[in-house]
């Protein structure tokens, strides 16, 4: 998941595939026997968990509709199933103690009539059951509590582009009561060992904020970002350029005269680079600065078509007329200055351009304007 989060669904796979199947499989208990499949066999394990006290569901298999209806009532467990003609079910019944508590309708489940004990499995007695309607009880069940997470911490204000010799008041807050934030300003992860956060943080130079909360007993947090980035306006900055074309592929534009042109200090469709609404081309043209020798990834996520280049070399070829699309390359680069370039064309469709870099020891992010030099 590298792509900006403003082009990717995470919605899919959780509600349309596992969230159902944990659902059916898992809460009510009601899962295909891998080794006979269809339903013929069914496997019924529900999971008593959190503060759920009670589930209800059903399944119309190609047999017959399969019931479970479970619910946790003055500490007793409370289960009815029920079983389509032609089919069987292996059922885990939680139980406080063994398999002597298990009844079913008011008997005792080891002398039930269609029931066979087959064996106890950890808190479970699990039993064979042929096709009909049974009701089970036992003493109780042991609930399953998973540790919540706590919620992320809200950063304000988010990434910021300031000035040279500008500050700003940076303040950290979180929904859950009771947690405490944690927080560095050097990148790097935090952890319960870092700074505690109490109050605003004045902000006088390029910082890297990262806040996660604990609280005792919960899962820590997620952890938030911050990018306050400051610009020298006499030094930093990238050049840009406009020019007008219905284009299918990259053109040249050292054969083409600019319509417009400024300066800007991040790459991409910002409130500095005045564009058409469509069908147009864009250079950007700037210096960045590398601090540490090593291998650098650049990406450019774009629609239409992006080339990136380092030291007149592609990096990154994402041309062509395409929906938003993400591609990256390496390079291995020297401390010191060299030449960076971004081609960025429209062919009618939305406006998407962003460029980001990365490395050993700098997370996959926007490239900062406070590294890149007229």
């Amino acid at each position: 998941d590298t792509g900006d989060p403003g082009m990717n669904s995470g919605n899919h796979v959780m509600l349309l595939g596992d969230f159902i199947i944990w659902l059916y499989e898992d809460l009510a208990g009601i899962k295909p026997d891998p080794e006979i499949p269809a339903f013929k066999h069914t496997i019924m394990k529900p999971q008593v968990t959190g503060d759920l006290t009670f589930v209800k569901a059903s399944y119309k298999s190609v047999y017959g509709e399969i019931k479970s209806s479970w619910k946790v009532e003055d500490g007793k467990f409370k289960w009815d199933i029920t079983i389509p003609a032609n089919t069987s079910a292996t059922i885990y019944v939680p139980v406080l103690k063994d398999e002597s508590e298990v009844r079913e309708s008011e008997k005792k489940a080891l002398r039930a009539k269609g029931v066979e004990f087959v064996k106890m499995d950890g808190d479970r007695a699990v039993f064979n059951i042929v096709s009909g309607n049974y009701s089970f009880t036992s003493d109780g069940a042991k609930i399953v509590r998973t540790p919540k997470y706590v919620s992320t911490p809200m950063i304000s204000p988010k990434d910021t582009v300031l000035y040279k010799g500008d500050k700003i008041s940076v303040t950290i807050s979180v929904n859950d009561k009771d947690a405490v934030v944690h927080y560095t300003l050097d990148g790097s992860k935090p952890d319960e060992s870092s700074p505690v956060y109490t109050k605003p943080i004045e902000i006088t130079g390029n910082t890297t904020v990262k806040a996660r909360a604990y609280k005792k007993g919960d899962n820590p947090s997620m952890q938030t970002i911050a990018i306050y980035d400051f610009i020298d306006k006499q030094k930093n900055g990238i050049h840009w350029s406009v020019y007008r074309g219905d284009f299918q592929k990259m053109p040249d534009f050292s054969k083409m005269t600019p319509k417009f042109s400024g300066i800007t200090y991040s790459f991409g469709l910002n409130k500095d680079v005045k564009t058409p609404e469509r069908f147009f081309g864009l250079k950007f043209r700037s210096k960045i600065k590398i601090d540490k020798p090593g291998l650098y990834r650049f990406y450019t996520s774009s629609n239409d078509g992006s080339k990136l280049y380092v030291d007149g070399k592609l990096i990154v070829d994402n041309d062509g007329l395409h929906g938003p699309v993400q591609k990256s390359g390496e390079i291995h680069l020297t401390k010191g200055m060299h030449d960076i370039v971004v081609d960025y064309f429209q062919g009618g469709g939305s406006k998407v351009l962003m460029v980001f870099y990365s490395s050993e020891d700098i997370e996959y992010r926007p490239i900062p304007g406070s590294v890149l030099y007229k």
